[in-house]
């Protein structure tokens, strides 16, 4: 055990771009209306967040928050409450993805007819141009995904 944590102290960790956001106006770390980037993690006294602190108060839509990114991966809180992907359209993203349900419940549908019932500690690698949606997230409480898309 000593050992794998010496090894672990030598990866270096990857570069995070702290604060980008297409808004230069907005300060890293400060918190915007369905998009976010936090870019707490960049200070060297940064502050330890909680995944379930902070929800959003508004959710009429559902919201995707990046936690942090690099140019290989982004990693992101979505929280959604009843929320589902438009009629008719499916992701088809360029990298692969996955996504663990925190809390809540969530249905994806995939193009190939395939469903799979998202509960609380359940996750899925979803394959880059897999086309899925989501059919359904509980309407009583937040469903609480992260995502990493790598």
């Amino acid at each position: 055990m000593g050992r794998a944590r010496l090894e672990l102290a030598r990866i270096s960790p990857p570069h995070f771009e702290c604060g980008a956001s297409t808004n230069s106006a907005i300060r890293p770390g400060s918190q915007l209306s369905y998009y976010t980037q936090l870019g707490d993690f960049c200070s060297s006294a940064a502050p330890m967040k909680n995944i379930f602190e902070e929800l959003p108060g508004n959710l009429e839509m559902e919201v995707f928050e990046i936690l942090a990114s690099s140019d290989t991966t982004k990693i992101e809180r979505i929280v959604s409450k009843g929320h589902t992907t438009a009629s008719g359209k499916w992701y088809d993203q360029d990298r692969h993805e996955w996504v663990i349900v925190l809390q809540g419940e969530a249905l994806l549908i995939f193009e190939d007819g395939e469903s799979m019932r998202l509960t609380q500690g359940s996750y899925v690698n979803i394959p880059a141009h897999t086309k899925h949606r989501v059919d359904w997230t509980d309407p009583t409480q937040e469903t609480i995904w992260l995502a990493i898309h790598y």
